[in-house]
Protein backbone atom coordinates (compact mmCIF):
# COMPACT_ATOMS: atom_id res chain seq x y z
CA UNK A 1 0.00 0.00 0.00
CA UNK A 2 3.13 2.38 1.01
CA UNK A 3 3.17 2.52 -3.32
CA UNK A 4 -0.12 3.34 -4.26
CA UNK A 5 0.20 6.11 -1.65
CA UNK A 6 3.25 7.54 -3.45
CA UNK A 7 1.52 7.14 -6.69
CA UNK A 8 -1.00 9.48 -5.69
CA UNK A 9 1.02 11.43 -4.22
CA UNK A 10 2.89 11.93 -6.99
CA UNK A 11 -0.26 12.07 -8.97
CA UNK A 12 -1.61 14.58 -7.63
CA UNK A 13 1.74 16.43 -6.77
CA UNK A 14 2.47 16.48 -10.87
CA UNK A 15 -1.34 17.36 -11.63
CA UNK A 16 -1.16 19.95 -8.67
CA UNK A 17 -4.36 18.32 -7.54
CA UNK A 18 -4.94 20.34 -4.03
CA UNK A 19 -8.35 20.00 -2.29
CA UNK A 20 -8.77 20.67 1.15
CA UNK A 21 -10.12 17.22 2.95
CA UNK A 22 -13.86 17.84 2.55
CA UNK A 23 -13.17 17.84 -1.29
CA UNK A 24 -11.59 14.41 -0.90
CA UNK A 25 -14.49 13.17 1.29
CA UNK A 26 -17.27 14.54 -1.58
CA UNK A 27 -14.94 12.40 -4.18
CA UNK A 28 -14.66 9.35 -2.13
CA UNK A 29 -18.31 9.41 -1.59
CA UNK A 30 -18.91 9.78 -5.11
CA UNK A 31 -17.31 6.59 -6.12
CA UNK A 32 -18.93 4.51 -3.74
CA UNK A 33 -22.14 6.08 -4.84
CA UNK A 34 -20.59 4.94 -8.50
CA UNK A 35 -20.19 1.40 -7.15
CA UNK A 36 -23.63 1.20 -5.96
CA UNK A 37 -24.67 2.27 -9.45
CA UNK A 38 -22.70 -0.77 -10.61
CA UNK A 39 -23.80 -3.51 -8.56
CA UNK A 40 -27.36 -2.27 -8.76
CA UNK A 41 -27.04 -2.25 -12.93
CA UNK A 42 -24.98 -5.59 -12.67
CA UNK A 43 -27.81 -7.43 -10.42
CA UNK A 44 -30.71 -5.92 -12.39
CA UNK A 45 -31.78 -3.74 -9.62
CA UNK A 46 -31.56 -6.91 -7.36
CA UNK A 47 -33.92 -8.71 -9.54
CA UNK A 48 -31.01 -11.21 -10.23
CA UNK A 49 -27.31 -12.14 -8.10
CA UNK A 50 -24.46 -10.82 -9.48
CA UNK A 51 -22.25 -13.71 -11.23
CA UNK A 52 -18.82 -13.27 -10.38
CA UNK A 53 -17.85 -14.64 -13.75
CA UNK A 54 -19.65 -11.72 -15.25
CA UNK A 55 -17.36 -9.14 -17.14
CA UNK A 56 -16.45 -7.02 -14.32
CA UNK A 57 -14.23 -3.75 -16.24
CA UNK A 58 -16.34 -0.73 -15.12
CA UNK A 59 -16.69 -2.52 -11.12
CA UNK A 60 -12.47 -2.67 -11.53
CA UNK A 61 -12.53 0.89 -12.64
CA UNK A 62 -14.50 1.92 -9.94
CA UNK A 63 -12.90 0.04 -7.34
CA UNK A 64 -9.56 1.58 -8.52
CA UNK A 65 -10.67 5.25 -8.04
CA UNK A 66 -12.03 4.55 -4.48
CA UNK A 67 -8.61 2.93 -3.76
CA UNK A 68 -7.24 6.37 -5.32
CA UNK A 69 -9.72 8.52 -3.14
CA UNK A 70 -8.52 6.51 0.02
CA UNK A 71 -5.24 7.20 -0.78
CA UNK A 72 -5.06 10.66 -1.56
CA UNK A 73 -7.14 11.06 1.40
CA UNK A 74 -4.51 9.22 3.66
CA UNK A 75 -1.87 11.24 2.19
CA UNK A 76 -3.43 14.47 3.22
CA UNK A 77 -4.12 13.21 6.77
CA UNK A 78 -0.53 11.58 7.23
CA UNK A 79 -2.11 8.19 7.97
CA UNK A 80 -0.24 4.98 6.57
CA UNK A 81 -2.46 3.16 4.97
CA UNK A 82 -0.79 -0.24 6.00
CA UNK A 83 -1.30 0.70 9.34
CA UNK A 84 -4.25 1.82 9.28
CA UNK A 85 -5.69 -1.22 6.87
CA UNK A 86 -3.86 -3.63 10.78
CA UNK A 87 -5.92 -1.51 12.35
CA UNK A 88 -8.96 -2.66 10.41
CA UNK A 89 -8.33 -6.05 10.32
CA UNK A 90 -8.14 -6.14 14.70
CA UNK A 91 -11.04 -4.57 14.39
CA UNK A 92 -13.27 -6.68 12.54
CA UNK A 93 -11.44 -9.71 13.87
CA UNK A 94 -12.77 -8.64 17.63
CA UNK A 95 -16.44 -8.68 16.47
CA UNK A 96 -15.97 -12.08 15.21
CA UNK A 97 -15.34 -13.22 18.65
CA UNK A 98 -17.47 -15.28 20.47
CA UNK A 99 -20.05 -13.08 22.52
CA UNK A 100 -20.56 -13.86 26.46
Amino acid sequence: MKTAQQKVKEFVQKHNLTSGIEGKILMLTHEVGEIAKEGLKMSNYGKKVIDPAQPTGKMALELGEILYCVADMANALNIDLEEAFELALDHFASKQQPKQ
